[in-house]
Protein backbone atom coordinates (compact mmCIF):
# COMPACT_ATOMS: atom_id res chain seq x y z
CA UNK A 1 0.00 0.00 0.00
CA UNK A 2 1.01 3.61 -0.62
CA UNK A 3 -0.37 6.18 1.79
CA UNK A 4 -0.07 9.94 1.23
CA UNK A 5 -0.51 11.57 4.63
CA UNK A 6 -1.16 15.33 4.91
CA UNK A 7 0.88 16.02 1.79
CA UNK A 8 1.45 19.62 0.70
CA UNK A 9 2.99 20.25 -2.72
CA UNK A 10 4.71 23.59 -3.21
CA UNK A 11 7.27 23.37 -6.04
CA UNK A 12 9.24 26.60 -6.29
CA UNK A 13 7.39 27.93 -3.25
CA UNK A 14 4.04 27.97 -5.09
CA UNK A 15 1.45 25.88 -3.23
CA UNK A 16 -0.44 23.53 -5.54
CA UNK A 17 -2.01 21.09 -3.06
CA UNK A 18 -2.57 21.34 0.70
CA UNK A 19 -2.87 18.58 3.31
CA UNK A 20 -4.06 15.85 0.97
CA UNK A 21 -4.54 12.31 2.19
CA UNK A 22 -5.20 9.37 -0.14
CA UNK A 23 -4.02 5.80 -0.45
CA UNK A 24 -3.86 3.06 -3.06
CA UNK A 25 -3.18 -0.64 -3.03
CA UNK A 26 -1.64 -2.61 -5.89
CA UNK A 27 -3.48 -5.77 -4.89
CA UNK A 28 -6.89 -4.13 -5.33
CA UNK A 29 -6.37 -3.57 -9.10
CA UNK A 30 -7.58 0.01 -8.77
CA UNK A 31 -7.98 2.07 -11.94
CA UNK A 32 -7.72 5.71 -10.88
CA UNK A 33 -8.13 8.72 -13.18
CA UNK A 34 -6.21 11.74 -11.86
CA UNK A 35 -7.91 14.87 -13.22
CA UNK A 36 -7.46 18.59 -12.67
CA UNK A 37 -6.62 21.88 -14.40
CA UNK A 38 -3.43 22.42 -16.38
CA UNK A 39 -0.59 23.18 -13.97
CA UNK A 40 -2.55 22.00 -10.89
CA UNK A 41 0.11 19.50 -9.80
CA UNK A 42 -0.70 16.18 -11.49
CA UNK A 43 2.88 15.58 -12.65
CA UNK A 44 4.25 16.82 -9.32
CA UNK A 45 2.03 14.32 -7.51
CA UNK A 46 3.39 11.54 -9.73
CA UNK A 47 6.95 12.55 -8.85
CA UNK A 48 6.12 12.57 -5.12
CA UNK A 49 4.59 9.08 -5.35
CA UNK A 50 7.70 7.91 -7.23
CA UNK A 51 9.98 9.44 -4.59
CA UNK A 52 11.52 11.76 -7.19
CA UNK A 53 10.29 14.92 -5.45
CA UNK A 54 9.91 15.79 -1.77
CA UNK A 55 6.61 17.26 -0.56
CA UNK A 56 6.71 20.58 1.30
CA UNK A 57 5.15 18.78 4.26
CA UNK A 58 3.60 15.42 5.09
CA UNK A 59 4.92 11.98 4.25
CA UNK A 60 4.54 9.18 1.73
CA UNK A 61 4.51 5.71 3.27
CA UNK A 62 5.13 2.83 0.87
CA UNK A 63 4.75 -0.77 2.02
CA UNK A 64 5.41 -3.74 -0.29
CA UNK A 65 4.79 -1.85 -3.53
CA UNK A 66 6.89 -1.37 -6.67
CA UNK A 67 5.93 1.80 -8.55
CA UNK A 68 6.96 2.74 -12.09
CA UNK A 69 5.88 5.54 -14.42
CA UNK A 70 5.43 6.18 -18.14
CA UNK A 71 5.70 9.90 -18.89
CA UNK A 72 3.99 11.53 -21.85
CA UNK A 73 7.45 12.55 -23.06
CA UNK A 74 9.50 9.53 -22.10
CA UNK A 75 13.26 10.08 -21.97
CA UNK A 76 14.99 7.33 -23.96
CA UNK A 77 18.41 8.86 -23.39
CA UNK A 78 20.96 8.68 -26.19
CA UNK A 79 20.32 5.05 -27.06
CA UNK A 80 20.01 4.34 -30.77
CA UNK A 81 17.43 1.56 -30.60
CA UNK A 82 14.66 0.41 -28.27
CA UNK A 83 16.53 -2.83 -27.58
CA UNK A 84 19.63 -0.92 -26.46
CA UNK A 85 17.49 1.29 -24.21
CA UNK A 86 15.70 -1.67 -22.60
CA UNK A 87 18.97 -3.60 -22.17
CA UNK A 88 20.42 -0.65 -20.24
CA UNK A 89 17.67 -1.10 -17.63
CA UNK A 90 18.65 -4.68 -16.79
CA UNK A 91 20.71 -5.35 -13.69
CA UNK A 92 22.47 -8.34 -15.27
CA UNK A 93 23.07 -9.35 -18.89
CA UNK A 94 21.47 -12.78 -18.37
CA UNK A 95 18.16 -11.03 -17.60
CA UNK A 96 17.60 -10.24 -21.29
CA UNK A 97 14.75 -12.78 -21.25
CA UNK A 98 12.70 -10.03 -19.52
CA UNK A 99 12.88 -7.95 -22.70
CA UNK A 100 11.67 -10.89 -24.78
CA UNK A 101 8.86 -11.54 -22.31
CA UNK A 102 7.62 -7.93 -22.35
CA UNK A 103 8.07 -7.65 -26.12
CA UNK A 104 5.78 -10.64 -26.62
CA UNK A 105 3.19 -9.30 -24.17
CA UNK A 106 3.20 -5.82 -25.74
CA UNK A 107 3.35 -6.91 -29.41
CA UNK A 108 6.82 -5.41 -29.91
CA UNK A 109 8.42 -7.01 -32.95
CA UNK A 110 12.16 -7.46 -33.48
CA UNK A 111 11.91 -4.89 -36.27
CA UNK A 112 10.53 -2.33 -33.80
CA UNK A 113 13.09 -3.17 -31.12
CA UNK A 114 15.99 -2.78 -33.55
CA UNK A 115 14.73 0.31 -35.39
CA UNK A 116 16.09 3.78 -34.49
CA UNK A 117 14.00 5.15 -31.62
CA UNK A 118 13.48 8.50 -33.33
CA UNK A 119 11.82 6.72 -36.26
CA UNK A 120 9.22 4.91 -34.15
CA UNK A 121 5.59 6.04 -34.17
CA UNK A 122 3.96 7.43 -31.04
CA UNK A 123 2.22 4.11 -30.44
CA UNK A 124 5.46 2.15 -30.79
CA UNK A 125 7.27 4.50 -28.39
CA UNK A 126 4.48 4.01 -25.84
CA UNK A 127 4.90 0.24 -26.00
CA UNK A 128 8.67 0.57 -25.54
CA UNK A 129 8.10 2.87 -22.54
CA UNK A 130 5.59 0.40 -21.11
CA UNK A 131 8.08 -2.45 -21.57
CA UNK A 132 10.64 -0.41 -19.61
CA UNK A 133 8.11 0.26 -16.85
CA UNK A 134 7.05 -3.40 -16.65
CA UNK A 135 10.54 -4.93 -16.43
CA UNK A 136 10.75 -4.24 -12.63
CA UNK A 137 7.36 -6.02 -12.28
CA UNK A 138 5.47 -3.07 -10.78
CA UNK A 139 2.43 -3.43 -8.57
CA UNK A 140 1.41 0.18 -9.26
CA UNK A 141 1.79 1.84 -12.66
CA UNK A 142 1.53 5.59 -13.29
CA UNK A 143 0.57 6.60 -16.84
CA UNK A 144 0.86 10.21 -18.04
CA UNK A 145 -1.34 10.90 -21.10
CA UNK A 146 -0.74 7.47 -22.68
CA UNK A 147 -3.40 7.91 -25.39
CA UNK A 148 -1.54 10.83 -26.98
CA UNK A 149 -0.44 9.83 -30.51
CA UNK A 150 -2.34 6.52 -30.42
CA UNK A 151 -4.62 5.66 -33.33
CA UNK A 152 -7.96 3.89 -32.79
CA UNK A 153 -6.31 0.46 -32.91
CA UNK A 154 -3.69 1.56 -30.39
CA UNK A 155 -6.34 2.89 -27.99
CA UNK A 156 -8.21 -0.43 -28.19
CA UNK A 157 -4.95 -2.24 -27.46
CA UNK A 158 -4.34 0.02 -24.42
CA UNK A 159 -7.83 -0.73 -23.10
CA UNK A 160 -7.01 -4.43 -23.26
CA UNK A 161 -3.76 -3.75 -21.40
CA UNK A 162 -5.77 -2.08 -18.61
CA UNK A 163 -7.93 -5.21 -18.38
CA UNK A 164 -4.95 -7.55 -18.17
CA UNK A 165 -2.57 -5.66 -15.84
CA UNK A 166 -2.71 -7.29 -12.41
CA UNK A 167 -1.68 -4.25 -10.37
CA UNK A 168 -3.23 -0.81 -9.88
CA UNK A 169 -2.99 2.09 -12.33
CA UNK A 170 -3.18 5.86 -11.91
CA UNK A 171 -3.99 7.52 -15.22
CA UNK A 172 -3.67 11.14 -16.31
CA UNK A 173 -5.62 11.62 -19.53
CA UNK A 174 -7.78 14.16 -21.35
CA UNK A 175 -9.55 11.34 -23.23
CA UNK A 176 -12.92 11.22 -21.46
CA UNK A 177 -14.19 8.22 -23.40
CA UNK A 178 -11.08 6.23 -22.47
CA UNK A 179 -11.34 7.23 -18.79
CA UNK A 180 -14.99 6.19 -18.67
CA UNK A 181 -14.17 2.81 -20.23
CA UNK A 182 -11.19 1.96 -18.02
CA UNK A 183 -11.35 3.69 -14.61
CA UNK A 184 -13.40 2.91 -11.50
CA UNK A 185 -12.25 5.86 -9.39
CA UNK A 186 -11.42 9.54 -9.93
CA UNK A 187 -8.95 11.62 -7.94
CA UNK A 188 -10.02 15.20 -8.52
CA UNK A 189 -7.61 18.10 -7.99
CA UNK A 190 -9.59 21.25 -7.19
CA UNK A 191 -7.38 24.11 -8.33
CA UNK A 192 -9.39 26.78 -6.47
CA UNK A 193 -9.21 25.01 -3.09
CA UNK A 194 -5.87 23.22 -3.68
CA UNK A 195 -7.39 19.96 -2.49
CA UNK A 196 -7.68 16.42 -3.80
CA UNK A 197 -10.87 14.39 -3.39
CA UNK A 198 -11.47 10.76 -4.29
CA UNK A 199 -14.69 9.77 -6.06
CA UNK A 200 -15.75 6.17 -6.63
CA UNK A 201 -17.25 5.30 -10.01
CA UNK A 202 -16.84 6.29 -13.65
CA UNK A 203 -15.80 9.67 -14.96
CA UNK A 204 -19.40 10.42 -15.95
CA UNK A 205 -20.72 9.68 -12.45
CA UNK A 206 -17.87 11.75 -10.97
CA UNK A 207 -18.92 14.83 -12.95
CA UNK A 208 -22.46 14.59 -11.55
CA UNK A 209 -21.25 13.95 -7.99
CA UNK A 210 -18.66 16.76 -8.16
CA UNK A 211 -21.29 19.31 -9.18
CA UNK A 212 -23.60 18.15 -6.38
CA UNK A 213 -20.77 18.30 -3.81
CA UNK A 214 -19.68 21.80 -4.86
CA UNK A 215 -23.25 23.07 -4.48
CA UNK A 216 -23.58 21.39 -1.06
CA UNK A 217 -20.31 22.81 0.30
CA UNK A 218 -21.11 26.27 -1.07
CA UNK A 219 -24.53 26.16 0.62
CA UNK A 220 -22.99 25.15 3.97
CA UNK A 221 -20.38 27.91 3.73
CA UNK A 222 -23.08 30.46 2.92
CA UNK A 223 -24.94 29.43 6.10
CA UNK A 224 -21.71 29.68 8.08
CA UNK A 225 -20.98 33.13 6.65
CA UNK A 226 -24.48 34.32 7.58
CA UNK A 227 -23.91 33.16 11.15
CA UNK A 228 -20.60 35.06 11.23
CA UNK A 229 -22.28 38.20 9.88
CA UNK A 230 -25.06 37.94 12.49
CA UNK A 231 -22.52 37.63 15.33
CA UNK A 232 -20.57 40.65 14.06
CA UNK A 233 -23.77 42.71 13.93
CA UNK A 234 -24.67 41.60 17.46
CA UNK A 235 -21.26 42.66 18.77
CA UNK A 236 -21.48 46.05 17.09
CA UNK A 237 -24.84 46.65 18.71
CA UNK A 238 -24.23 45.16 22.16
CA UNK A 239 -20.52 44.88 23.00
CA UNK A 240 -20.52 48.16 24.97
CA UNK A 241 -24.19 48.16 25.95
CA UNK A 242 -24.68 48.60 29.74
CA UNK A 243 -26.87 45.51 29.79
CA UNK A 244 -23.91 43.27 28.84
CA UNK A 245 -21.10 45.23 30.57
CA UNK A 246 -20.65 42.65 33.30
CA UNK A 247 -21.99 39.67 31.35
CA UNK A 248 -20.09 36.69 29.94
CA UNK A 249 -22.26 36.90 26.83
CA UNK A 250 -19.88 39.20 24.95
CA UNK A 251 -16.89 36.95 25.58
CA UNK A 252 -18.92 33.91 24.56
CA UNK A 253 -19.98 35.55 21.28
CA UNK A 254 -16.40 36.64 20.52
CA UNK A 255 -15.13 33.12 21.16
CA UNK A 256 -17.75 31.58 18.90
CA UNK A 257 -17.03 34.18 16.19
CA UNK A 258 -13.30 33.39 16.28
CA UNK A 259 -14.01 29.66 16.00
CA UNK A 260 -16.32 30.13 13.01
CA UNK A 261 -13.88 32.45 11.22
CA UNK A 262 -11.01 30.02 11.76
CA UNK A 263 -13.08 27.10 10.46
CA UNK A 264 -14.38 29.04 7.46
CA UNK A 265 -12.95 27.49 4.31
CA UNK A 266 -12.71 28.72 0.76
CA UNK A 267 -15.85 28.35 -1.30
CA UNK A 268 -15.29 25.72 -4.01
CA UNK A 269 -16.04 26.60 -7.60
CA UNK A 270 -16.53 24.50 -10.68
CA UNK A 271 -13.67 25.49 -12.98
CA UNK A 272 -14.96 27.89 -15.58
CA UNK A 273 -14.23 26.97 -19.16
CA UNK A 274 -11.89 29.36 -20.99
CA UNK A 275 -13.44 32.07 -23.14
CA UNK A 276 -12.50 30.81 -26.59
CA UNK A 277 -13.95 32.94 -29.36
CA UNK A 278 -12.86 33.74 -32.91
CA UNK A 279 -14.30 36.56 -35.05
CA UNK A 280 -16.28 35.52 -38.11
CA UNK A 281 -14.01 34.70 -41.07
CA UNK A 282 -13.88 36.91 -44.14
CA UNK A 283 -14.70 34.01 -46.47
CA UNK A 284 -17.93 32.22 -45.53
CA UNK A 285 -18.97 30.65 -48.84
CA UNK A 286 -17.43 28.67 -51.67
CA UNK A 287 -14.25 26.64 -52.06
CA UNK A 288 -11.24 27.91 -50.15
CA UNK A 289 -8.66 25.19 -50.82
CA UNK A 290 -7.99 22.54 -53.47
CA UNK A 291 -5.25 19.90 -53.38
CA UNK A 292 -4.32 17.41 -56.07
CA UNK A 293 -1.53 15.26 -54.66
CA UNK A 294 0.03 12.93 -57.22
CA UNK A 295 2.83 11.66 -54.97
CA UNK A 296 4.44 12.40 -51.62
CA UNK A 297 7.40 10.26 -50.57
CA UNK A 298 7.42 9.01 -46.98
CA UNK A 299 10.75 7.27 -46.53
CA UNK A 300 10.49 3.99 -48.44
CA UNK A 301 6.77 4.46 -48.99
CA UNK A 302 4.72 6.93 -50.98
CA UNK A 303 1.36 8.65 -50.58
CA UNK A 304 -0.42 8.81 -53.95
CA UNK A 305 -3.53 9.92 -55.82
CA UNK A 306 -5.23 12.20 -53.32
CA UNK A 307 -7.71 14.96 -54.23
CA UNK A 308 -9.16 17.22 -51.52
CA UNK A 309 -11.59 20.13 -51.85
CA UNK A 310 -12.31 22.24 -48.78
CA UNK A 311 -15.12 24.79 -48.58
CA UNK A 312 -15.74 27.66 -46.18
CA UNK A 313 -17.35 26.48 -42.94
CA UNK A 314 -16.47 22.85 -43.66
CA UNK A 315 -14.98 20.61 -40.99
CA UNK A 316 -12.65 18.02 -42.49
CA UNK A 317 -11.15 15.13 -40.52
CA UNK A 318 -8.13 13.15 -41.69
CA UNK A 319 -8.17 9.55 -40.44
CA UNK A 320 -6.00 6.47 -40.75
CA UNK A 321 -3.64 4.33 -38.66
CA UNK A 322 -0.34 5.63 -37.27
CA UNK A 323 2.04 6.20 -40.17
CA UNK A 324 -0.71 6.73 -42.77
CA UNK A 325 0.47 10.30 -43.42
CA UNK A 326 -2.22 12.32 -41.62
CA UNK A 327 0.17 14.95 -40.25
CA UNK A 328 2.00 15.07 -43.59
CA UNK A 329 -1.22 15.80 -45.50
CA UNK A 330 -2.23 18.38 -42.89
CA UNK A 331 1.11 20.15 -43.38
CA UNK A 332 0.74 20.07 -47.17
CA UNK A 333 -2.76 21.56 -46.91
CA UNK A 334 -1.46 24.24 -44.52
CA UNK A 335 1.36 25.11 -46.97
CA UNK A 336 4.07 23.94 -44.55
CA UNK A 337 5.35 21.12 -46.79
CA UNK A 338 6.12 21.80 -50.45
CA UNK A 339 8.05 18.61 -51.20
CA UNK A 340 5.36 16.77 -53.16
CA UNK A 341 4.21 16.25 -56.72
CA UNK A 342 0.89 17.93 -57.46
CA UNK A 343 -0.88 21.26 -57.05
CA UNK A 344 -2.28 23.24 -54.15
CA UNK A 345 -4.60 26.20 -54.70
CA UNK A 346 -5.91 28.38 -51.87
CA UNK A 347 -8.20 31.41 -51.83
CA UNK A 348 -6.20 34.65 -51.68
CA UNK A 349 -5.73 36.64 -48.46
CA UNK A 350 -7.01 33.90 -46.16
CA UNK A 351 -5.64 34.05 -42.61
CA UNK A 352 -4.48 30.54 -41.74
CA UNK A 353 -3.49 29.18 -38.30
CA UNK A 354 -1.89 25.85 -37.37
CA UNK A 355 -1.94 24.09 -33.99
CA UNK A 356 0.90 21.58 -34.13
CA UNK A 357 0.91 18.18 -32.46
CA UNK A 358 4.02 19.11 -30.47
CA UNK A 359 4.75 22.57 -29.10
CA UNK A 360 7.13 24.68 -31.24
CA UNK A 361 7.42 27.36 -28.53
CA UNK A 362 10.90 28.59 -27.46
CA UNK A 363 11.37 27.09 -23.98
CA UNK A 364 13.98 29.59 -22.75
CA UNK A 365 11.89 32.66 -23.58
CA UNK A 366 9.43 34.29 -21.19
CA UNK A 367 5.78 34.04 -22.19
CA UNK A 368 5.47 37.83 -22.29
CA UNK A 369 8.57 38.22 -24.48
CA UNK A 370 7.26 35.59 -26.89
CA UNK A 371 3.86 37.27 -27.13
CA UNK A 372 5.50 40.68 -27.62
CA UNK A 373 7.44 39.41 -30.65
CA UNK A 374 4.17 38.25 -32.21
CA UNK A 375 2.38 41.49 -31.35
CA UNK A 376 4.22 43.17 -34.22
CA UNK A 377 1.96 41.22 -36.55
CA UNK A 378 -1.13 40.76 -34.36
CA UNK A 379 -2.74 43.41 -32.16
CA UNK A 380 -3.78 42.16 -28.71
CA UNK A 381 -3.44 42.66 -24.95
CA UNK A 382 -1.06 39.93 -23.76
CA UNK A 383 -2.39 39.57 -20.21
CA UNK A 384 -6.00 39.71 -21.31
CA UNK A 385 -5.28 37.10 -23.96
CA UNK A 386 -3.83 34.68 -21.39
CA UNK A 387 -6.79 35.14 -19.05
CA UNK A 388 -9.20 34.44 -21.92
CA UNK A 389 -7.75 30.97 -22.42
CA UNK A 390 -7.72 30.19 -18.69
CA UNK A 391 -4.15 31.10 -17.71
CA UNK A 392 -3.24 33.29 -14.73
CA UNK A 393 -1.98 36.81 -15.47
CA UNK A 394 1.35 36.08 -13.77
CA UNK A 395 2.02 33.41 -16.41
CA UNK A 396 3.32 36.24 -18.58
CA UNK A 397 6.50 36.44 -16.45
CA UNK A 398 7.26 32.70 -16.53
CA UNK A 399 9.62 30.97 -18.91
CA UNK A 400 7.82 28.78 -21.41
CA UNK A 401 9.94 25.79 -20.39
CA UNK A 402 8.61 26.04 -16.80
CA UNK A 403 4.99 25.69 -17.93
CA UNK A 404 3.16 22.38 -17.97
CA UNK A 405 2.50 20.88 -21.40
CA UNK A 406 -1.15 21.87 -21.06
CA UNK A 407 -0.26 25.48 -20.24
CA UNK A 408 2.03 25.66 -23.28
CA UNK A 409 -0.84 24.37 -25.39
CA UNK A 410 -3.02 27.21 -24.12
CA UNK A 411 -0.36 29.81 -25.00
CA UNK A 412 -0.32 28.43 -28.56
CA UNK A 413 -4.11 28.52 -28.69
CA UNK A 414 -4.16 32.10 -27.38
CA UNK A 415 -1.90 33.25 -30.21
CA UNK A 416 -4.01 31.44 -32.80
CA UNK A 417 -7.24 33.04 -31.59
CA UNK A 418 -5.65 36.50 -31.50
CA UNK A 419 -4.89 36.20 -35.21
CA UNK A 420 -8.62 35.88 -36.08
CA UNK A 421 -7.97 33.06 -38.60
CA UNK A 422 -10.24 32.22 -41.51
CA UNK A 423 -9.03 28.62 -41.55
CA UNK A 424 -7.72 26.30 -38.83
CA UNK A 425 -5.40 23.30 -39.15
CA UNK A 426 -5.37 21.26 -35.92
CA UNK A 427 -3.09 18.28 -35.27
CA UNK A 428 -4.28 16.32 -32.21
CA UNK A 429 -5.65 19.55 -30.68
CA UNK A 430 -6.73 18.09 -27.33
CA UNK A 431 -3.30 16.64 -26.52
CA UNK A 432 -2.01 17.98 -23.17
CA UNK A 433 -5.13 20.07 -22.47
CA UNK A 434 -7.19 19.64 -19.32
CA UNK A 435 -10.75 18.44 -19.79
CA UNK A 436 -12.42 21.84 -19.31
CA UNK A 437 -10.21 23.32 -22.03
CA UNK A 438 -11.05 20.41 -24.34
CA UNK A 439 -14.74 21.12 -23.85
CA UNK A 440 -14.25 24.84 -24.49
CA UNK A 441 -12.37 24.04 -27.70
CA UNK A 442 -15.17 21.72 -28.81
CA UNK A 443 -17.71 24.50 -28.27
CA UNK A 444 -15.53 26.96 -30.20
CA UNK A 445 -15.16 24.64 -33.18
CA UNK A 446 -18.86 23.80 -33.34
CA UNK A 447 -19.67 27.52 -33.54
CA UNK A 448 -16.70 28.54 -35.70
CA UNK A 449 -17.77 29.58 -39.22
CA UNK A 450 -14.39 29.14 -40.88
CA UNK A 451 -12.95 25.98 -42.42
CA UNK A 452 -11.32 23.44 -40.10
CA UNK A 453 -9.03 20.54 -40.97
CA UNK A 454 -8.13 18.32 -38.04
CA UNK A 455 -6.44 15.09 -37.02
CA UNK A 456 -7.62 13.57 -33.74
CA UNK A 457 -7.84 10.18 -32.07
CA UNK A 458 -9.82 11.60 -29.14
CA UNK A 459 -13.14 9.77 -29.46
CA UNK A 460 -15.08 12.23 -27.30
CA UNK A 461 -13.73 15.23 -29.22
CA UNK A 462 -14.54 13.70 -32.61
CA UNK A 463 -18.07 12.88 -31.48
CA UNK A 464 -18.68 16.45 -30.32
CA UNK A 465 -16.99 18.10 -33.33
CA UNK A 466 -18.51 16.03 -36.14
CA UNK A 467 -16.79 16.25 -39.51
CA UNK A 468 -18.61 17.25 -42.69
CA UNK A 469 -15.96 15.38 -44.66
CA UNK A 470 -13.83 12.46 -43.46
CA UNK A 471 -10.80 11.54 -45.56
CA UNK A 472 -9.42 8.05 -44.89
CA UNK A 473 -5.75 7.79 -45.87
CA UNK A 474 -5.51 4.06 -45.14
CA UNK A 475 -5.45 3.00 -48.79
CA UNK A 476 -3.41 5.88 -50.15
CA UNK A 477 0.08 4.62 -49.27
CA UNK A 478 2.10 2.18 -51.36
CA UNK A 479 4.44 -0.07 -49.38
CA UNK A 480 7.42 0.55 -51.64
CA UNK A 481 8.56 3.22 -54.06
CA UNK A 482 9.17 1.84 -57.57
Amino acid sequence: MISLQNITLAPGGHTLLKNIGVSLDGKRRQRIALVGPNGAGKSSLFRVIMGQEEPASGQVITVSETVTVVWQHQDFGTFATAREYLTSLLEEEWMSYLIDMQAEALDLTDATLDAPIDQLSGGQKLRVALAAALIPEPTILLLDEPTNHLDAEGITWLRNFFDQFEGSIILVSHNRTFIDATCNMVWDIDGSMRTLRAFTGTYTSYRVEKERLVEQIAHELDKQQKEIDDLILWLKANEFHPKFRFSDRVMSVKKKLAQLQEAMGEKPVLKQAPDLRVPSPAKTRGRVLHLTLAEKKLGERALRDLVINIHAGQKTRLVGPNGAGKTTVLHILADLDHDFTGTREMEKDLRVAVLHQESPLPEKQQVGEYLDTLARHISYNSRGLLVRVGLARETIHKKIGSLSMGQRRLVELAVILAGAPDMLFLDEPTNHMDIECCEALETLLREYQGAVVYVSHDEYFCHHVPADLTIDLSGKIDATIP
